[in-house]
């Protein structure tokens, strides 16, 4: 194994920081720009929902955004501030459907500290004109007022217009104010002034005006205005005219200063303000919302009672989820961004006594911030399963999160014991206007209404069969219904008006249709004991062309699509019950074309004869849950066996971007595609599927259908492999840690909620018990007063063979101090739900974490770690297990993993150090063996399989450790850094595993890679895997080649990736970027040829290297 490693993202982050609204991508239509970590997404509102136009990433983490406008151009630019104090101005080209750049930059200034508000912007209410507070006392303004379009000379020596702006206006201001709070920009007549809310050396605070003059670069001193404020005032607000002042909102107080000396302030209750926006503008009344930190929304609304100073007027309006961003959409339509929970849409409105509230029209699922997770294969069928600790406060919540592909529900009906669905193709040949679906024991009909253009069911269909379960069904080219039920085949115009009709049954008394397949052109089915029969269907008449006798039942029939202009045979696959055999034959005679012999103890339940890629394959679905295959590219010999779950499957054939794929009904439902010439199975995000079709409505709306135990869904497939989370509420409550009992099938979640009691914040916590199938909450025990979980664990202790659960916890002082104690508890469960205390031991500090080793359990309690040296759950209560402390080793000891005999510990402040259990007969003793001496603030820690040792700081950094040699002065080995890349995000957990599936094929050979996951405080999911040193090398070439490419912003690859931890930078080592080395796979097919080329030394095949990173991608 080698120290490098492969990073790459599985589920982009969530939480939404920034929102802005403008004419970004055409100057008609306004859209919502919101800011996700280092991606922007665009959107544009549809009615009362949002409807997703465009997205991108950047290399930088996105601090700010503000809409710009350029002289003479109606559509708007996007100006983004990163948190590396980039700038980039942005263009859209509708042309090339491309974000372009116009104009970039950095903010930097030496010898001066940044404030510690971290930076804001601002935009004067022109367009034009953008401030930014990063440094103290320095204000920097980019102005776009003298832009004009761009003049070049073509090459016949002609004006040409291309559409672009000079270069902005760049320069800084320096002011006395060091410590800016808040900043806005207001009305001014002749110049731009801007309003800055700031603390003086005595911590009080205050607001004063600065007016600029862009011509001169400077300020103009003689306009400035300053007022006192409160001390808990947090955010100064501009307001639009008639007013031209600003609010200045606090904690307690709302301030209006009309900035000429005058000023109004109202009470509010106590609120931590997170977000605000303004949602009114029109009409006398200036309306703002403001939302604080518990979710709670406010609406501030300015009425005119004189000319200077409003009335100010301040309700609460309901509760939803935190908001960063508050953006008014029009219409009352408001946009509410969040960082802590799910974002939202609402509509404002009031009732008859003039009292304002919403609506949630629209929720969009977050998982930030993850706290913790767990990751488990419930069914042991290959497939991992990850629940996380997402949300804050009263936005907490469980999320399931699965691999697959994403199916969206618009809409369903209600309906119990769906088997089969089948569209019925219209009369033009356009759409299809009808269903019919096989329920255990009748079918239904529905149909599309011309006349009131509605789809409805239709319960007295001349000649239709109710009261049987329908076979199989189509619409015959000339137009007619066919419907096969066990007892007939019949045979009817397709129109409501028409009696005349014909139907068929087996020749024998009381026997019966067993399995029957129709398409457009023929109807093939079996009846008896092996006689299959081809049954013609021509004006009106049905009778029998062609039948066949085998010796054993048939259990299952395929026809295969007619080849255009009939330039090849058609084929009808079947399986037998008797023998488990499959055939395909000739439709023309029925002669067998191929036949062979299942290598497995089921019976053949569905067939697929078709062709997926470049290669035909029979596809053979068993009743256990099991596939069997032959393909076309070794003739048909070899069987491939898969496990697709546990029941009875089904195939059913589709097209996904126009190639044909197969969507597999199970209780794992599962679609099948090709790529590069070898099968890809993909989960599907829902429940077990009994039935499936694609359905293009008469009103151009396409549908996948899918039919579950208690309804039929309409909804469509994101055929993009991803990740998709299921939110669990948790009833106002938090999780912040969670294990997974394996025994009981349960999962162990650490909740805690925040409640104001005499005037003082005072939290709960509880150990909540949820059952893994359903996540339902089971079982909730209560701890001390004031006593929260920071740890939990399920692992087994030597002598016994059930999991125990261990529990570690902070008891919180009454004066906010830091915790002194803490307890240890030990729980086994008794029955499958039922949690029993074994015993709890008190400890001086707060116990952050616990991991196995060798049949015992360590725990880092402050910055000790303690180590169980006896365990007996007989012994009397209080003796039966103990703690001990056996080693001091830091300040304080975040994280800690486990390996054998080896710990690793992650420390607040001093980095990560290497710890040895030496375990002899008579007593445990650890050593420090290696410890790393440089600062870094750990978040988690992880031990690598060959030595190394991987680490994630406070700061956002990713980097590897190896011990390396001893010092001069102290017998610990150096841990020498390795590997170094700036993840752009704070990692809250390792957890070893991977949510890819397992690969299905039990001849595939798979590349035993050290993988394990990582989730972080903006809801980001992703994967980091070993590589070899072959395959680091050579995929740093296509990284260094990749980053050569153009990016949007032109910001630089590797600046964004350095190492940064405040005191010391590098350039990324031991680490590939997998998000950048697989746009190589996304590539043009000519432009990735030509990045190929131009890589030197490069001896590797270009397809090798696209199975390589095809490979590493499948593993998150």
């Amino acid at each position: 194994m080698s120290a490098y490693n492969y990073v790459i993202t599985a589920k982009p982050a969530t939480a939404v920081h920034d929102a802005v609204k403008g004419y970004f991508l055409s100057s008609y239509v306004q859209n919502l720009i919101i800011s996700k970590g280092t991606c922007i997404e665009i959107y544009s509102l549809d009615g009362l929902h949002l409807k997703h136009k465009h997205d991108f990433s950047l290399y930088g983490r996105i601090r700010a955004m503000e809409i710009c406008s350029l002289p003479e151009k109606p559509q708007g630019i996007l100006f983004v501030l990163t948190e590396s104090h980039e700038y980039v101005i942005l263009y859209y080209d509708a042309e090339h459907n491309s974000v372009d750049t116009y104009a970039k930059g950095v903010i930097q200034h030496k010898f001066v500290r940044k404030t510690n508000f971290g930076p804001m912007t601002s935009i004067d209410q022109s367009g034009k004109i953008v401030i930014t507070s990063i440094f103290g006392g320095v204000i920097s303004v980019l102005s776009l007022m003298d832009a004009r379009i761009s003049v070049l000379n073509s090459v016949k020596g002609k004006a040409k217009d291309t559409g672009r702006p000079n270069t902005p206006v760049f320069f800084n201001l320096r002011i006395p104010e060091n410590e800016i709070i808040s900043l806005t920009t207001v009305c001014a007549n002749d110049a731009l002034r801007f309003v800055v809310l700031y603390s003086d050396e005595n911590e009080r605070r205050h607001i004063k005006t600065y007016d600029i003059n862009i011509a001169t670069k400077a300020l103009v001193t003689k306009s400035q205005f300053h007022a006192s404020v409160e001390d808990h005032d947090q955010i100064v607000v501009s307001v639009p005219e008639p007013y031209k002042g600003v609010l200045v909102i606090g904690e307690l107080t709302i301030s209006y200063y009309d900035l000429e000396g005058s000023s109004k302030t109202i009470s509010v209750p106590a609120m931590d303000v997170k977000g605000y926006g303004m949602v009114n503008t029109h009409g006398p009344n200036v309306q703002f919302l403001i939302g604080d930190s518990t979710g709670m929304l406010h609406m501030l609304t300015l009425v005119p009672v004189s000319k200077v100073i409003p009335e100010l007027i301040f309700e609460n309006i309901g509760q939803t989820h935190v908001p960063s961003s508050i953006v008014s959409l029009g219409g009352g339509i408001v946009y509410l961004g969040s960082p802590e929970g799910d974002s939202c849409l609402i509509k404002l409105s009031k009732n008859a006594y003039n009292v304002s509230s919403f609506d949630v029209i629209e929720e969009y699922p977050s998982l930030a911030p993850i706290t913790d997770f767990c990751l488990f294969d419930l069914d042991k069928q290959g497939m991992k399963t990850m629940v996380c600790c997402s949300g804050v406060e009263n936005d907490g919540s469980l999320r399931m999160v699965r691999g697959g592909i994403g199916f969206s529900k618009e809409f369903a009906v209600p309906m119990k014991g769906v088997t089969k669905i089948w569209p019925l193709l219209s009369r033009n040949n356009k759409w299809q206007d009808g269903l019919v679906i096989s329920l255990l024991n009748s079918s239904r009909l529905v149909q599309y209404n011309y006349e009131t253009m509605t789809t409805a069911e239709v319960s007295n269909f001349p000649n239709f069969c109710y009261d049987e379960r329908t076979l199989s069904t189509a619409i015959t080219k000339q137009g007619s219904l066919i419907q096969v039920t066990p007892s007939w085949v019949r045979l009817m115009p397709y129109s409501h008006g028409c009696k005349q009709f014909s139907k068929w049954s087996p020749p024998s008394i009381g026997s019966r249709i067993d399995v029957a397949y129709t398409t457009s052109s023929v109807c093939i089915l079996s009846y008896e004991i092996g006689v299959l029969a081809l049954l013609s269907a021509n004006d009106l008449t049905l009778s029998i062309k062609r039948e066949r006798k085998f010796d054993d039942e048939i259990s299952c029939i395929y026809v295969s699509p007619e080849v255009p202009n009939n330039s090849g045979p058609v084929f009808v696959a079947i399986g037998l019950w008797g023998g488990q055999d499959v055939k395909l034959l000739n439709i023309s005679d029925f002669s067998t074309v191929w036949e062979n012999k299942i290598e497995a103890d089921a019976v053949p339940r569905d067939v697929r004869y078709t062709k997926l890629g470049e290669h035909d394959y029979f596809f053979v679905g068993l009743d256990d849950g099991r596939m069997v295959y032959f393909c076309s590219k070794d003739g048909m010999k070899t069987q491939r066996e898969v496990s697709i779950g546990i029941g009875k499957i089904q195939f059913h054939s589709f097209e996904i971007n126009g190639e044909n794929a197969i969507f597999v009904a199970s209780d794992r439902p599962t679609i099948i595609t090709s790529s590069h010439g070898r099968l890809v199975y993909s989960s599907v995000n829902a429940e077990e599927i009994f039935g499936f079709c694609t359905y293009y409505s008469p009103d151009k709306e396409k549908y996948n259908l899918l039919a579950t135990s208690t309804e039929l869904m309409f909804g469509s497939i994101d055929t993009k492999r991803s990740l998709h989370a299921i939110k669990f509420p948790l009833d106002k409550r938090m999780s912040r840690r969670i294990a997974y009992h394996e025994d009981s099938k349960t999962i162990a979640v650490a909740t805690v909620q925040t409640k104001l009691r005499n005037e003082v914040n005072f939290s709960k916590g509880w150990l909540q018990i949820f059952d893994a199938y359903t996540l339902k909450c089971v079982d909730t025990i209560d701890l001390l007063e004031n006593e929260l979980i920071e740890s939990l664990l399920s692992t087994k202790v030597e002598g016994y063979d059930m999991s125990f659960l261990f529990v570690g916890t902070a008891i919180l002082e009454e004066d906010d101090s830091d915790p002194e104690n803490g307890r240890i508890l030990v729980y086994k469960v008794c029955d499958r739900h039922t949690y029993s205390l074994v015993d709890a031991v008190k400890v001086p500090g707060v116990v952050y974490d616990i991991q196995p080793i060798k049949g015992s359990i360590v725990a880092s309690v402050v910055g000790t770690i303690y180590y169980m040296s006896h365990f007996n759950p007989d012994a009397n209560l209080g003796e039966r297990f103990t703690m001990v402390p056996k080693l001091d080793v830091s300040n304080t000891i975040l994280a800690i993993d486990t390996d054998d005999d080896r710990i690793l510990t992650g420390d607040l402040m001093h980095s990560m150090a290497l710890l040895k259990m030496e375990d002899s007969s008579e007593t445990t003793q650890l050593e420090k063996v290696a410890r790393d001496f440089n600062s870094s603030w750990m978040t988690t820690v992880k031990i690598l399989r060959d030595d190394s040792y991987i680490g994630a700081d406070a700061l956002l950094n990713l980097f590897t450790l190896k011990p390396s040699k001893q010092t001069e002065d102290c017998a610990l080995e150096r841990m020498e850094v390795i590997g170094e890349y700036q993840l752009g995000d704070l990692v809250n957990r390792f957890r070893s595993g991977t949510l890819s599936e397992k690969s299905r094929e039990k001849q595939d050979v798979v590349i035993d890679r050290n993988t394990f996951l990582y989730a972080t405080v903006n809801g980001a999911i992703g994967s980091i895997s070993s590589i070899s040193v072959n395959e680091y090398e050579l995929l740093l070439k296509i990284q260094q080649q990749l980053e050569t490419l153009p990016s949007i912003g032109s910001l630089e690859h590797r600046r964004w990736r350095s190492f940064n931890n405040g005191t010391r930078t590098g350039e990324p080592r031991g680490f590939i970027d997998g998000d950048l080395i697989e746009t190589f796979l996304h590539l043009p097919k000519e432009k990735r040829n030509r990045v190929y080329k131009s890589i030197d030394n490069l001896n590797t095949p270009l397809s090798d290297i696209i199975q390589l990173i095809e490979s590493l991608s499948d593993v998150r």
